[in-house]
């Protein structure tokens, strides 16, 4: 509590300095704001010789809504809910049991100060603060939204490069009185660049740690030791994290629709073995209106602790760390907002093993 008090009270600080050359604290907008998606997946799951029955076939919803309030220009608030159970990495609910009432959580609840152009203080359950290169969720599944201190500060402002410092200090597990409280702590840099010709190119580099992880208890995961891939030891984890995480993306357009090109790399310089992660892919296209169309896809290779497995992609061959495979997506916009989408997961369980897991998800997703 100490620590996030005294990052807090830093956080604020530095956001005070930046926004005291131009202050001009104004009449509130008017009105909230509000904005959400429907989702309606058709899902087929089979885990070869891991599983012991046939694939297993499941319907599965999604609905999010979440409403922005303004009290001042330069101050808002987010409350959001969504479906799903407990998991902090999904937010579907399974069609079952006589269509039986959904379960319903706090998906967002924060507050946040733009204290300068393009700058801003979050403080509480919010969005995931990082860049993702080509929507990579190797590190941080996509339906994840942290909770604690993010500050987003850009060094530079015009120009042809934008360099912006993120840091972060996010609670992940209370142990306590029984062991030490788990957090997220990480700084990193992040720039985008034009490059002409409406080619540009993002980059990030930067330094995550999952504090009080070796030797203690699982956090959260999928299987049923609770460690989502990662090695233990007994009931502990086997390993810390302190990983190096650099990414990447080259935007461009192409026959009239824009190419995208990227990776993401993990180094965990804290394991002993095993702490390498990459993922490797692009999109070209998207279906933000009727008739476009996209496609994507994706290699990636994810060692055992190359990353913490319990905030890691949920649908990768099961979802954590030690996976390998390919990820293969299209989809068709049918109206504004409105779009089919079609991904297939083609992958192993085991970095080394055979091919042994496969998923296939069909999507009609509407957003406002």
């Amino acid at each position: 509590m100490k620590r996030s008090l005294i990052i807090l009270a830093t956080a604020l600080l530095t956001a005070a300095t930046a926004h005291a050359e131009g202050s001009t604290d104004s009449a509130a907008p008017a009105g909230p704001t509000f904005s959400g998606r429907v989702r309606y997946r058709l899902e087929a799951i089979d885990t070869g010789p891991l599983a012991s029955q046939p694939t297993s076939y499941t319907n599965r919803i999604l609905a999010q809504l979440a409403a922005t309030f303004h009290p001042v220009t330069d101050w808002e608030g987010t409350v959001g809910i969504a479906t799903g159970s407990p998991n902090p990495i999904s937010d579907n609910a399974t069609l079952t049991t006589l269509a039986d009432r959904k379960a319903i959580g706090l998906d967002l609840a924060y507050v946040k100060w733009n204290f300068a152009q393009k700058a801003a203080l979050v403080a509480g359950k919010q969005p995931l603060p990082f860049w993702r290169p080509v929507g990579s969720e190797m590190v941080w599944d996509s339906d994840w939204t942290p909770e604690g201190i993010s500050l987003l500060a850009p060094l530079t402002q015009g120009g042809s490069w934008e360099i912006k410092p993120v840091v972060a200090y996010l609670w992940i597990k209370q142990r306590r009185p029984t062991e030490p409280d788990s957090n997220l702590i990480t700084g990193r840099l992040e720039a985008t660049g034009d490059l002409g010709n409406d080619n540009k190119l993002m980059a990030a580099l930067g330094y995550l740690t999952y504090t009080q992880t070796q030797g203690h208890s699982a956090l959260f995961g999928t299987g049923g030791s609770g460690f989502a891939g990662n090695t233990s030891s007994g009931p502990n984890y086997a390993s810390s994290f302190g990983i190096i995480q650099a990414s990447a993306e080259f935007d461009t357009p192409l026959g009239g629709k824009a190419l995208k090109v990227g990776g993401d790399l993990a180094i965990n310089g804290s394991a002993s073995a095993n702490g390498t992660g990459f993922a490797l892919g692009g999109s070209w296209g998207g279906s933000a209106k009727a008739g476009d169309w996209g496609v994507r896809y994706q290699y990636r290779h994810v060692e055992a602790d190359a990353t913490l497995g319990s905030v890691a992609d949920s649908d990768f061959s099961g979802g954590g760390t030690n996976v390998a495979g390919h990820v293969f997506g299209a989809e068709l916009g049918l109206a504004q907002n409105v779009k089919m989408n079609a991904t297939y997961f083609a992958g192993s369980v085991g970095v080394n093993a055979a091919a042994n897991y496969s998923r296939a998800q069909l999507d009609l997703s509407l957003k406002f």
